[in-house]
């Protein structure tokens, strides 16, 4: 699921795209939606990063001083001819290549309406609060990639169920309290764009589960009832169209 936010200045699109990198991991983990793969379950909320994960060209993004910066590395890439459409870089999160914004690209397809919008409001609202930040002079500190690959990680193994790391304090930390901290630190900013209940619906997902969640539950349902694993496949795909075609619909867990 790819998430624009339109930003007309091109320096300050990728000022914000290395102080976004560190909430990558965090919409990951809110989004899974793809534990199976070719019908097997693979012990990951999220298989879909695993498939290009080692492309060059994939994963988390780069830092940029300026706008040119991101130009120049694109013209050496060009003229290299290694890569000649600036839309081939498939970062996490990239600056578009055909509009003027910054797109979030990290996030599995929501199973759910209402969990696609709640991570597009805390995406818009993520972004006003760090602009909100530039004209106070301020800014998120930027942690090394290596640190962020460790929680990206733990978001695609484990999901809303992990524990990730909280750099400033040096510890890992629950998801749920994770997310609750990042609600709270950009409600003000949901308020003013009008997105506040979209938002809060972020601690239900962190709590009730994403569609990983949901679709890891029919399918050991059905096997703990008897079903074959084809069967218990088939039981996943008949949730996730129901639900995609009713929107809101009953959790499995819920009875």
């Amino acid at each position: 699921m790819h998430i624009h936010a339109g930003i007309e200045d091109k320096n300050l699109r990728v000022d914000l795209m290395g102080q976004l990198a560190y909430f990558i991991p965090h919409m990951l983990a809110l989004s899974t939606s793809s534990p199976f793969w070719e019908g097997h379950n693979t012990g990951l909320k999220a298989f879909r990063p695993i498939i290009a994960g080692d492309l060059p060209h994939s994963g988390l993004p780069e830092s940029f001083e300026s706008w040119s910066d991101w130009e120049e590395m694109l013209g050496i890439l060009s003229e290299t001819n290694m890569i000649k459409d600036p839309s081939k870089i498939w970062w996490d999160l990239r600056p578009s290549a055909n509009h003027p914004t910054l797109e979030m690209r990290i996030c599995d397809v929501c199973t759910r309406i209402e969990d696609s919008m709640a991570m597009v409001a805390l995406y818009q609202s993520l972004i006003a609060y760090l602009i909100d930040l530039r004209g106070r002079n301020e800014r998120r500190r930027e942690y090394r990639p290596t640190l962020l690959r460790e929680n990206r990680w733990r978001a695609q193994r484990y999901g809303i169920e992990a524990e990730m790391g909280d750099f400033g304090k040096r510890t890992l930390v629950s998801f749920v309290d994770l997310t609750d901290e990042i609600v709270a630190l950009v409600q003000p900013y949901a308020d003013d764009l009008g997105c506040a209940a979209e938002l809060a619906h972020i601690r239900t997902i962190a709590r009730d589960g994403t569609s990983a969640d949901h679709q890891l539950r029919v399918f050991n349902e059905a096997l703990s009832q008897g079903a074959s694993e084809r069967e218990a496949q088939i039981a996943v795909v008949d949730w996730l169209t129901d639900i995609s075609v009713k929107g809101c619909g009953t959790r499995p867990d819920a009875g």
